[in-house]
């Protein structure tokens, strides 16, 4: 099940500064849960305790639709997997 307008609005708070959800990610088809992608939930968590990102919430327990991507941490987010 795809993430609805409805979830990403209420529940993920996008577009809403720090209370956005940290693990709205943007993957190949669009906007995903990356909250039960380990790797990338470590990456995150990093980044959010390090005040590096805007997103800042941890807004539910994940989505359904939560599948770990072909290539993992690199595939989505590029060349900032570095950081």
């Amino acid at each position: 099940m795809k993430l609805t307008f409805m979830h990403i609005g209420e529940v993920c708070k996008y577009d809403q500064g720090e209370d956005r959800c940290r693990y709205l990610v943007c993957g190949r088809d669009g906007l995903r849960c990356a909250k039960h992608d380990d790797s990338l939930v470590e990456y995150l968590d990093d980044r959010a305790r390090s005040k590096r990102m805007a997103a800042q919430g941890d807004n539910c327990g994940g989505h359904e639709s939560d599948i770990k991507p072909a290539g993992g941490v690199a595939h989505v987010l590029g060349n900032q997997a570095g950081d």
